[in-house]
Protein backbone atom coordinates (compact mmCIF):
# COMPACT_ATOMS: atom_id res chain seq x y z
CA UNK A 1 0.00 0.00 0.00
CA UNK A 2 2.88 2.34 0.80
CA UNK A 3 4.23 2.23 -2.44
CA UNK A 4 1.11 2.65 -4.70
CA UNK A 5 0.77 5.68 -2.41
CA UNK A 6 4.18 6.96 -3.33
CA UNK A 7 3.70 6.34 -6.89
CA UNK A 8 0.65 8.33 -6.61
CA UNK A 9 2.59 11.21 -5.10
CA UNK A 10 5.25 11.05 -7.47
CA UNK A 11 2.63 11.11 -10.69
CA UNK A 12 0.87 13.92 -9.22
CA UNK A 13 4.43 16.07 -8.22
CA UNK A 14 6.04 15.19 -11.72
CA UNK A 15 2.26 16.82 -13.27
CA UNK A 16 2.84 20.24 -11.47
CA UNK A 17 5.87 20.56 -11.63
CA UNK A 18 5.58 20.03 -15.31
CA UNK A 19 2.99 22.57 -16.05
CA UNK A 20 4.45 25.72 -17.14
CA UNK A 21 3.26 29.54 -18.49
CA UNK A 22 4.13 30.02 -21.77
CA UNK A 23 3.85 30.87 -25.25
CA UNK A 24 3.06 28.25 -27.90
CA UNK A 25 4.72 28.70 -31.00
CA UNK A 26 3.72 25.81 -33.79
CA UNK A 27 5.58 26.21 -37.16
CA UNK A 28 4.81 23.72 -40.05
CA UNK A 29 7.08 23.34 -42.76
CA UNK A 30 7.73 21.06 -45.79
CA UNK A 31 11.80 20.21 -46.25
CA UNK A 32 13.88 17.57 -48.22
CA UNK A 33 16.62 17.85 -45.60
CA UNK A 34 17.08 19.18 -41.79
CA UNK A 35 16.82 22.28 -41.43
CA UNK A 36 18.30 24.68 -38.91
CA UNK A 37 16.41 27.79 -37.34
CA UNK A 38 16.69 30.55 -34.84
CA UNK A 39 13.47 31.53 -33.02
CA UNK A 40 14.09 35.29 -31.79
CA UNK A 41 11.51 37.00 -29.67
CA UNK A 42 11.45 40.10 -26.99
CA UNK A 43 9.32 40.54 -24.03
CA UNK A 44 9.66 44.67 -24.35
CA UNK A 45 7.93 46.70 -26.73
CA UNK A 46 10.85 48.90 -27.98
CA UNK A 47 12.42 47.11 -30.79
CA UNK A 48 16.01 46.63 -29.79
CA UNK A 49 17.51 43.57 -31.43
CA UNK A 50 20.55 43.54 -28.56
CA UNK A 51 17.65 42.58 -26.30
CA UNK A 52 16.04 40.14 -28.00
CA UNK A 53 16.21 36.32 -26.66
CA UNK A 54 16.16 33.39 -28.98
CA UNK A 55 15.91 29.56 -28.84
CA UNK A 56 17.21 27.51 -31.20
CA UNK A 57 15.64 24.16 -33.09
CA UNK A 58 15.65 21.91 -36.28
CA UNK A 59 13.39 20.55 -37.98
CA UNK A 60 13.51 16.99 -39.47
CA UNK A 61 13.20 16.02 -43.36
CA UNK A 62 9.72 16.01 -45.03
CA UNK A 63 6.12 17.55 -43.49
CA UNK A 64 6.84 18.28 -40.24
CA UNK A 65 5.15 19.99 -37.26
CA UNK A 66 7.67 21.65 -34.78
CA UNK A 67 6.32 23.52 -31.46
CA UNK A 68 8.32 25.44 -29.36
CA UNK A 69 7.22 27.00 -25.96
CA UNK A 70 8.38 30.40 -25.26
CA UNK A 71 8.75 30.51 -21.29
CA UNK A 72 7.24 34.42 -20.97
CA UNK A 73 3.87 35.81 -20.12
CA UNK A 74 3.66 38.26 -22.83
CA UNK A 75 6.27 38.71 -26.02
CA UNK A 76 5.73 41.79 -28.80
CA UNK A 77 7.46 40.90 -31.16
CA UNK A 78 8.45 37.18 -33.09
CA UNK A 79 11.11 36.63 -35.79
CA UNK A 80 12.29 33.79 -37.38
CA UNK A 81 15.58 33.37 -38.82
CA UNK A 82 17.49 29.84 -40.84
CA UNK A 83 20.57 29.30 -39.89
CA UNK A 84 21.48 26.58 -42.59
CA UNK A 85 21.54 26.63 -46.55
CA UNK A 86 17.96 25.71 -48.21
CA UNK A 87 16.11 24.87 -50.82
CA UNK A 88 12.48 25.23 -51.54
CA UNK A 89 12.08 25.29 -48.18
CA UNK A 90 8.38 25.92 -47.59
CA UNK A 91 6.55 27.43 -44.38
CA UNK A 92 3.04 26.85 -44.70
CA UNK A 93 2.36 28.69 -40.87
CA UNK A 94 3.28 30.11 -38.38
CA UNK A 95 1.09 29.91 -35.41
CA UNK A 96 1.24 31.70 -31.89
CA UNK A 97 -1.23 30.50 -29.48
CA UNK A 98 -3.19 28.11 -31.94
CA UNK A 99 -3.22 31.59 -33.80
CA UNK A 100 -2.50 32.23 -37.05
CA UNK A 101 -0.20 34.83 -37.93
CA UNK A 102 -1.96 37.40 -40.36
CA UNK A 103 0.69 39.60 -41.81
CA UNK A 104 3.40 37.25 -42.79
CA UNK A 105 6.62 40.08 -43.03
CA UNK A 106 9.39 39.03 -45.18
CA UNK A 107 13.18 41.35 -44.48
CA UNK A 108 14.91 40.75 -48.03
CA UNK A 109 18.20 39.52 -47.43
CA UNK A 110 20.90 39.34 -49.60
CA UNK A 111 22.08 34.99 -49.69
CA UNK A 112 18.18 34.79 -49.74
CA UNK A 113 18.39 33.45 -54.05
CA UNK A 114 14.06 32.72 -54.31
CA UNK A 115 11.43 34.11 -52.27
CA UNK A 116 8.02 34.02 -52.95
CA UNK A 117 4.78 33.95 -50.27
CA UNK A 118 1.47 33.65 -50.49
CA UNK A 119 -0.90 34.81 -47.51
CA UNK A 120 1.48 33.03 -44.40
CA UNK A 121 2.67 30.40 -47.32
CA UNK A 122 6.80 31.26 -47.63
CA UNK A 123 9.22 29.40 -50.15
CA UNK A 124 12.63 30.09 -50.22
CA UNK A 125 16.07 28.99 -51.36
CA UNK A 126 19.55 30.16 -50.45
CA UNK A 127 22.98 28.12 -50.83
CA UNK A 128 24.12 30.12 -48.01
CA UNK A 129 24.69 28.95 -44.42
CA UNK A 130 24.92 32.36 -43.00
CA UNK A 131 22.16 33.45 -40.64
CA UNK A 132 19.03 35.18 -42.68
CA UNK A 133 15.52 36.55 -41.45
CA UNK A 134 12.70 34.60 -43.28
CA UNK A 135 10.00 36.02 -40.64
CA UNK A 136 9.24 39.23 -38.63
CA UNK A 137 6.18 40.10 -36.88
CA UNK A 138 4.96 42.31 -34.00
CA UNK A 139 2.16 40.17 -31.89
CA UNK A 140 -0.62 41.91 -30.25
CA UNK A 141 -3.45 40.51 -27.81
CA UNK A 142 -1.38 36.85 -27.56
CA UNK A 143 -1.54 36.01 -23.77
CA UNK A 144 0.02 33.02 -22.48
CA UNK A 145 -1.05 29.84 -21.70
CA UNK A 146 -1.14 26.72 -18.91
CA UNK A 147 1.05 23.80 -20.95
CA UNK A 148 2.11 20.68 -19.96
CA UNK A 149 5.46 19.19 -20.77
CA UNK A 150 5.17 15.67 -20.63
CA UNK A 151 8.57 14.43 -21.45
CA UNK A 152 9.57 16.31 -18.44
CA UNK A 153 6.62 14.95 -16.51
CA UNK A 154 8.08 11.26 -17.47
CA UNK A 155 11.76 12.08 -16.73
CA UNK A 156 10.55 14.09 -13.30
CA UNK A 157 8.80 11.03 -12.89
CA UNK A 158 11.12 8.48 -13.30
CA UNK A 159 13.97 10.34 -11.00
CA UNK A 160 11.59 10.68 -8.46
CA UNK A 161 11.23 6.50 -8.76
CA UNK A 162 15.04 6.73 -8.75
CA UNK A 163 15.66 8.73 -5.65
CA UNK A 164 12.86 6.29 -4.12
CA UNK A 165 15.13 3.53 -4.65
CA UNK A 166 18.15 5.01 -3.68
CA UNK A 167 17.33 5.88 -0.45
CA UNK A 168 14.93 3.46 0.86
CA UNK A 169 15.24 1.15 3.75
CA UNK A 170 14.62 -2.03 2.57
CA UNK A 171 16.51 -1.94 -0.57
CA UNK A 172 20.20 -0.61 1.20
CA UNK A 173 20.85 -3.82 2.59
CA UNK A 174 20.28 -5.80 -0.42
CA UNK A 175 22.75 -3.09 -2.41
CA UNK A 176 25.38 -3.18 0.25
CA UNK A 177 25.73 -7.21 -0.43
CA UNK A 178 27.61 -8.56 -3.07
CA UNK A 179 27.61 -11.91 -4.58
CA UNK A 180 30.79 -14.30 -3.26
CA UNK A 181 31.36 -14.72 -7.56
CA UNK A 182 32.00 -11.05 -7.86
CA UNK A 183 34.24 -10.49 -4.36
CA UNK A 184 36.49 -13.27 -6.07
CA UNK A 185 36.62 -11.60 -9.64
CA UNK A 186 37.31 -8.23 -7.91
CA UNK A 187 39.97 -9.64 -5.90
CA UNK A 188 41.44 -11.09 -8.79
CA UNK A 189 42.13 -7.65 -10.50
CA UNK A 190 43.29 -6.23 -6.95
CA UNK A 191 46.86 -7.09 -7.39
CA UNK A 192 47.12 -5.36 -10.90
CA UNK A 193 45.15 -2.42 -9.46
CA UNK A 194 48.28 -1.98 -6.59
CA UNK A 195 50.20 0.43 -9.29
CA UNK A 196 47.87 3.45 -7.88
CA UNK A 197 50.70 5.74 -10.32
CA UNK A 198 48.07 4.96 -13.29
CA UNK A 199 45.74 7.00 -11.26
CA UNK A 200 48.16 10.39 -11.69
CA UNK A 201 47.86 9.94 -15.64
CA UNK A 202 44.52 9.11 -15.76
CA UNK A 203 43.90 12.41 -14.13
CA UNK A 204 46.20 14.35 -16.07
CA UNK A 205 44.10 12.92 -19.18
CA UNK A 206 40.47 14.11 -17.85
CA UNK A 207 41.64 17.90 -16.64
CA UNK A 208 42.81 18.12 -20.16
CA UNK A 209 40.10 16.71 -21.92
CA UNK A 210 38.17 19.03 -19.76
CA UNK A 211 40.28 21.52 -20.81
CA UNK A 212 40.43 21.11 -24.20
CA UNK A 213 36.30 21.58 -24.22
CA UNK A 214 36.22 24.79 -22.95
CA UNK A 215 39.99 26.68 -23.34
CA UNK A 216 38.59 27.92 -26.65
CA UNK A 217 36.48 30.18 -25.23
CA UNK A 218 38.78 32.00 -23.13
CA UNK A 219 41.16 32.23 -26.78
CA UNK A 220 43.58 29.76 -25.29
CA UNK A 221 45.43 27.70 -27.75
CA UNK A 222 44.48 23.69 -27.30
CA UNK A 223 46.07 20.79 -28.52
CA UNK A 224 44.24 17.97 -27.05
CA UNK A 225 44.94 14.21 -28.22
CA UNK A 226 43.90 12.59 -24.92
CA UNK A 227 41.33 10.23 -25.93
CA UNK A 228 44.16 8.15 -27.23
CA UNK A 229 45.23 7.30 -23.79
CA UNK A 230 42.27 6.26 -22.02
CA UNK A 231 41.51 3.70 -25.31
CA UNK A 232 45.45 2.01 -25.09
CA UNK A 233 44.88 2.03 -21.74
CA UNK A 234 41.54 -0.10 -22.30
CA UNK A 235 43.08 -2.06 -24.29
CA UNK A 236 45.82 -2.94 -22.22
CA UNK A 237 43.02 -3.96 -19.37
CA UNK A 238 41.10 -5.74 -21.98
CA UNK A 239 44.25 -8.19 -23.15
CA UNK A 240 45.46 -8.13 -19.04
CA UNK A 241 41.77 -9.32 -17.27
CA UNK A 242 40.63 -11.56 -20.99
CA UNK A 243 39.52 -15.27 -19.41
CA UNK A 244 38.40 -17.32 -23.06
CA UNK A 245 35.55 -18.80 -20.80
CA UNK A 246 33.68 -16.07 -20.70
CA UNK A 247 31.46 -15.11 -23.86
CA UNK A 248 30.76 -12.26 -26.10
CA UNK A 249 27.14 -11.94 -24.51
CA UNK A 250 28.54 -11.49 -20.92
CA UNK A 251 31.84 -9.34 -21.96
CA UNK A 252 28.57 -7.23 -23.63
CA UNK A 253 27.01 -6.97 -20.06
CA UNK A 254 30.03 -6.00 -18.14
CA UNK A 255 30.71 -2.88 -20.65
CA UNK A 256 26.88 -1.82 -20.79
CA UNK A 257 26.93 -2.17 -16.42
CA UNK A 258 29.95 0.03 -16.77
CA UNK A 259 28.92 2.68 -19.33
CA UNK A 260 24.83 3.00 -19.46
CA UNK A 261 24.15 4.83 -16.21
CA UNK A 262 26.76 8.00 -16.96
CA UNK A 263 25.82 7.77 -20.77
CA UNK A 264 22.45 8.30 -19.82
CA UNK A 265 22.96 11.11 -16.99
CA UNK A 266 25.06 12.98 -19.11
CA UNK A 267 23.03 13.19 -21.80
CA UNK A 268 20.16 14.14 -19.85
CA UNK A 269 22.44 17.01 -17.38
CA UNK A 270 23.27 18.37 -21.26
CA UNK A 271 19.34 19.00 -21.98
CA UNK A 272 18.79 15.55 -24.33
CA UNK A 273 15.48 14.47 -22.89
CA UNK A 274 14.16 11.54 -23.69
CA UNK A 275 16.40 11.42 -26.57
CA UNK A 276 19.15 10.64 -24.14
CA UNK A 277 18.65 7.13 -24.09
CA UNK A 278 19.53 6.70 -27.27
CA UNK A 279 22.58 6.49 -25.68
CA UNK A 280 22.68 3.02 -24.65
CA UNK A 281 22.88 2.11 -27.88
CA UNK A 282 26.09 3.18 -27.95
CA UNK A 283 25.73 4.61 -32.05
CA UNK A 284 27.19 7.55 -31.54
CA UNK A 285 30.21 8.17 -33.94
CA UNK A 286 29.71 4.54 -35.03
CA UNK A 287 28.29 5.60 -38.28
CA UNK A 288 25.09 5.80 -37.14
CA UNK A 289 24.19 8.23 -34.97
CA UNK A 290 26.42 11.78 -33.97
CA UNK A 291 24.12 14.67 -33.93
CA UNK A 292 21.29 13.03 -32.17
CA UNK A 293 22.82 12.85 -28.63
CA UNK A 294 23.28 15.60 -26.75
CA UNK A 295 26.31 14.91 -25.27
CA UNK A 296 29.43 15.03 -27.91
CA UNK A 297 32.18 13.34 -25.63
CA UNK A 298 30.03 10.14 -25.13
CA UNK A 299 31.42 9.51 -28.53
CA UNK A 300 34.58 8.05 -27.34
CA UNK A 301 32.29 5.68 -24.78
CA UNK A 302 30.97 4.16 -28.27
CA UNK A 303 33.76 3.80 -29.99
CA UNK A 304 35.46 2.06 -27.26
CA UNK A 305 31.88 0.07 -26.61
CA UNK A 306 32.52 -1.51 -29.84
CA UNK A 307 36.10 -1.75 -31.05
CA UNK A 308 36.35 -3.51 -27.21
CA UNK A 309 33.99 -6.30 -28.31
CA UNK A 310 35.58 -6.69 -31.66
CA UNK A 311 38.84 -7.05 -29.97
CA UNK A 312 37.45 -9.28 -27.42
CA UNK A 313 35.61 -11.61 -29.86
CA UNK A 314 39.54 -11.65 -32.02
CA UNK A 315 41.01 -12.73 -29.00
CA UNK A 316 38.65 -15.63 -28.61
CA UNK A 317 38.55 -16.72 -32.00
CA UNK A 318 42.12 -17.10 -32.75
CA UNK A 319 44.14 -19.11 -30.33
CA UNK A 320 47.27 -19.04 -32.20
CA UNK A 321 49.09 -16.28 -30.81
CA UNK A 322 51.01 -15.97 -33.56
CA UNK A 323 48.35 -15.16 -35.63
CA UNK A 324 46.61 -13.38 -33.22
CA UNK A 325 49.49 -10.50 -32.51
CA UNK A 326 49.99 -10.52 -36.69
CA UNK A 327 46.25 -9.83 -37.21
CA UNK A 328 46.15 -6.95 -34.63
CA UNK A 329 49.79 -5.60 -35.81
CA UNK A 330 48.03 -5.02 -39.25
CA UNK A 331 44.92 -3.69 -38.01
CA UNK A 332 46.86 -0.96 -35.87
CA UNK A 333 49.05 -0.05 -38.61
CA UNK A 334 45.95 0.54 -41.40
CA UNK A 335 44.36 2.19 -38.58
CA UNK A 336 47.59 4.02 -37.41
CA UNK A 337 47.74 4.89 -41.37
CA UNK A 338 44.81 6.35 -41.80
CA UNK A 339 44.07 8.76 -38.81
CA UNK A 340 48.19 10.19 -39.54
CA UNK A 341 47.03 10.92 -43.30
CA UNK A 342 43.48 11.41 -43.81
CA UNK A 343 42.79 15.18 -43.60
CA UNK A 344 41.01 16.78 -40.83
CA UNK A 345 41.54 16.86 -37.00
CA UNK A 346 38.88 15.02 -35.05
CA UNK A 347 35.94 12.74 -35.97
CA UNK A 348 35.76 13.65 -39.71
CA UNK A 349 34.57 10.87 -42.03
CA UNK A 350 37.28 8.48 -43.66
CA UNK A 351 36.03 7.05 -47.48
CA UNK A 352 32.50 9.03 -46.65
CA UNK A 353 31.54 6.55 -45.21
CA UNK A 354 33.56 6.13 -41.58
CA UNK A 355 33.87 8.36 -38.99
CA UNK A 356 37.48 8.48 -37.75
CA UNK A 357 36.79 7.66 -34.85
CA UNK A 358 36.16 4.00 -35.13
CA UNK A 359 39.56 4.28 -36.77
CA UNK A 360 41.61 6.04 -33.66
CA UNK A 361 39.93 2.97 -31.02
CA UNK A 362 41.06 0.31 -33.50
CA UNK A 363 44.88 1.84 -33.89
CA UNK A 364 45.04 2.64 -29.51
CA UNK A 365 42.94 -0.75 -28.57
CA UNK A 366 44.99 -2.55 -30.71
CA UNK A 367 48.52 -0.94 -29.39
CA UNK A 368 47.19 -1.36 -25.41
CA UNK A 369 47.09 -5.26 -26.20
CA UNK A 370 49.91 -5.70 -27.98
CA UNK A 371 52.18 -3.42 -25.25
CA UNK A 372 50.67 -6.03 -22.39
CA UNK A 373 52.64 -8.63 -23.84
CA UNK A 374 55.69 -6.21 -23.35
CA UNK A 375 54.85 -4.76 -19.65
CA UNK A 376 56.50 -6.20 -16.40
CA UNK A 377 55.76 -4.64 -12.60
CA UNK A 378 59.04 -4.34 -11.27
CA UNK A 379 59.52 -3.58 -7.21
CA UNK A 380 63.34 -3.70 -7.86
CA UNK A 381 65.22 -0.44 -6.64
CA UNK A 382 64.78 2.89 -9.09
CA UNK A 383 67.10 2.92 -11.73
CA UNK A 384 68.40 6.32 -13.05
CA UNK A 385 68.39 5.92 -16.46
CA UNK A 386 64.88 4.68 -16.45
CA UNK A 387 63.91 8.08 -14.35
CA UNK A 388 65.63 10.33 -17.26
CA UNK A 389 63.35 8.49 -19.97
CA UNK A 390 59.53 8.98 -17.32
CA UNK A 391 60.71 12.72 -17.06
CA UNK A 392 61.64 12.89 -21.07
CA UNK A 393 57.89 11.69 -21.75
CA UNK A 394 56.33 13.04 -19.15
CA UNK A 395 57.26 16.73 -20.56
CA UNK A 396 56.26 15.34 -23.84
CA UNK A 397 53.05 14.43 -22.15
CA UNK A 398 52.08 18.24 -21.08
CA UNK A 399 53.74 19.54 -24.52
CA UNK A 400 51.35 17.33 -26.42
CA UNK A 401 48.48 18.11 -24.24
CA UNK A 402 48.64 21.40 -23.90
CA UNK A 403 51.52 23.53 -26.52
CA UNK A 404 49.43 24.50 -29.61
CA UNK A 405 51.72 23.59 -32.63
CA UNK A 406 51.44 20.09 -31.09
CA UNK A 407 48.57 19.81 -33.30
CA UNK A 408 46.36 17.19 -34.41
CA UNK A 409 48.63 16.26 -37.04
CA UNK A 410 51.55 15.16 -34.50
CA UNK A 411 48.58 12.02 -33.94
CA UNK A 412 51.48 9.52 -34.25
CA UNK A 413 54.06 11.03 -31.74
CA UNK A 414 51.11 11.27 -29.38
CA UNK A 415 50.22 7.96 -29.38
CA UNK A 416 53.61 6.80 -29.47
CA UNK A 417 54.41 8.98 -26.22
CA UNK A 418 51.00 7.75 -24.38
CA UNK A 419 52.06 4.24 -25.30
CA UNK A 420 55.69 4.86 -23.61
CA UNK A 421 54.19 6.67 -20.63
CA UNK A 422 52.11 3.80 -19.75
CA UNK A 423 55.00 1.44 -20.25
CA UNK A 424 56.93 2.87 -17.88
CA UNK A 425 54.17 3.72 -15.04
CA UNK A 426 53.37 -0.15 -15.30
CA UNK A 427 56.87 -0.86 -14.86
CA UNK A 428 57.86 0.83 -12.19
CA UNK A 429 61.33 1.01 -12.75
CA UNK A 430 62.01 4.71 -11.97
CA UNK A 431 62.33 6.96 -9.46
CA UNK A 432 59.23 9.26 -10.28
CA UNK A 433 56.68 6.58 -11.27
CA UNK A 434 57.16 4.97 -7.36
CA UNK A 435 57.31 8.24 -6.01
CA UNK A 436 53.94 8.66 -8.00
CA UNK A 437 52.59 5.13 -7.25
CA UNK A 438 50.22 6.28 -4.42
CA UNK A 439 46.96 5.10 -3.48
CA UNK A 440 45.30 9.39 -3.74
CA UNK A 441 45.70 8.83 -7.23
CA UNK A 442 43.71 5.85 -7.72
CA UNK A 443 40.92 7.34 -5.29
CA UNK A 444 40.97 10.15 -7.09
CA UNK A 445 40.62 8.34 -10.22
CA UNK A 446 38.10 6.36 -10.03
CA UNK A 447 36.29 9.54 -10.93
CA UNK A 448 37.64 9.96 -14.28
CA UNK A 449 35.46 8.29 -16.12
CA UNK A 450 31.92 10.36 -14.53
CA UNK A 451 34.24 13.51 -15.70
CA UNK A 452 34.39 12.43 -19.00
CA UNK A 453 30.75 11.96 -19.27
CA UNK A 454 29.48 14.92 -17.53
CA UNK A 455 32.01 18.00 -18.04
CA UNK A 456 30.00 19.03 -21.17
CA UNK A 457 27.27 20.13 -18.64
CA UNK A 458 30.51 22.23 -17.09
CA UNK A 459 31.86 23.66 -20.13
CA UNK A 460 29.72 23.45 -22.60
CA UNK A 461 27.72 27.31 -23.49
CA UNK A 462 24.59 25.77 -24.80
CA UNK A 463 24.28 23.18 -21.39
CA UNK A 464 21.78 25.83 -19.13
CA UNK A 465 22.95 26.06 -15.89
CA UNK A 466 26.13 24.92 -16.77
CA UNK A 467 30.07 26.72 -15.03
CA UNK A 468 30.11 28.20 -18.24
CA UNK A 469 26.82 29.26 -18.78
CA UNK A 470 26.42 30.85 -15.77
CA UNK A 471 29.70 32.74 -16.49
CA UNK A 472 28.53 34.10 -20.01
CA UNK A 473 25.57 34.84 -18.74
CA UNK A 474 26.70 36.71 -15.78
CA UNK A 475 29.94 37.60 -15.71
CA UNK A 476 31.25 37.89 -19.46
CA UNK A 477 33.73 40.05 -18.68
CA UNK A 478 36.00 37.20 -17.21
CA UNK A 479 36.51 35.86 -20.26
CA UNK A 480 38.80 38.49 -20.70
CA UNK A 481 40.33 40.07 -17.80
CA UNK A 482 39.78 36.28 -15.19
CA UNK A 483 41.19 33.62 -17.31
CA UNK A 484 42.77 31.94 -14.61
CA UNK A 485 39.87 32.25 -12.22
CA UNK A 486 37.71 30.44 -14.79
CA UNK A 487 39.67 28.03 -15.61
CA UNK A 488 39.97 27.16 -11.68
CA UNK A 489 35.75 27.22 -11.35
CA UNK A 490 35.20 25.37 -14.61
CA UNK A 491 37.62 22.71 -13.38
CA UNK A 492 36.57 22.46 -9.52
CA UNK A 493 32.93 22.12 -10.73
CA UNK A 494 33.71 19.32 -13.40
CA UNK A 495 35.41 17.51 -10.56
CA UNK A 496 32.33 18.44 -8.28
CA UNK A 497 29.45 17.26 -10.61
CA UNK A 498 31.75 14.02 -11.34
CA UNK A 499 31.85 12.89 -7.91
CA UNK A 500 28.06 12.93 -7.51
CA UNK A 501 27.57 11.53 -10.34
CA UNK A 502 30.22 8.49 -9.40
CA UNK A 503 28.28 8.10 -5.93
CA UNK A 504 24.35 8.77 -6.71
CA UNK A 505 24.39 7.55 -10.61
CA UNK A 506 27.43 4.98 -11.21
CA UNK A 507 27.67 3.46 -8.25
CA UNK A 508 24.00 2.41 -7.15
CA UNK A 509 23.11 2.23 -10.85
CA UNK A 510 25.83 -0.39 -11.52
CA UNK A 511 24.62 -2.42 -8.49
CA UNK A 512 21.16 -2.26 -9.81
CA UNK A 513 22.11 -3.62 -13.92
CA UNK A 514 24.76 -6.54 -12.16
CA UNK A 515 21.34 -7.56 -10.28
CA UNK A 516 18.96 -7.22 -13.29
CA UNK A 517 21.11 -8.45 -16.30
CA UNK A 518 23.09 -11.28 -13.66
Amino acid sequence: MKKYIIFGLLIVLSFLFSAQRAIKVDINTKYDEIVNYQLFYTTEEKETFSKFKSISFSNRAGTTKKTVYISEDKIYQLRLDTVSAVQNLVIDSILVQNQKLDNTKFIPNSHVEKYSSDENRIQMSSSKKDPHIIYSEKLNNIDYGIHINFERMLLLFLLGLYIYWLFADYRKEELMTMPTNMQSQEAKQVNYTKIHNLGFLRLVFAVSVVCTHFFGLLDIPKAGGSVEFFFILSGFFLAYTFKPEKTCINYMKKRFIQFAPLVVFGALLCGGGLDSFKGILFLQNMGFAFKDIANPPAWYIAVLFWVSLFYFALLKSVTDKNKLYLTIGVIVFISCAICANVPGDRLEMVFGLFPRGIFRGLASIGIGILLQTLVKPDNNKANVWFTILEAFFIIWMFLGLFYPPMSFSYWIYRVMCWSALIYLFLSRKGYITKALDKPIFSKLSTFCLSMFLTHWFVTSTASKYGTIWWIKQYKPEWFESEKALVIVLVLVSAFIVAIFAHYFVEKPCTKLLKKVLK
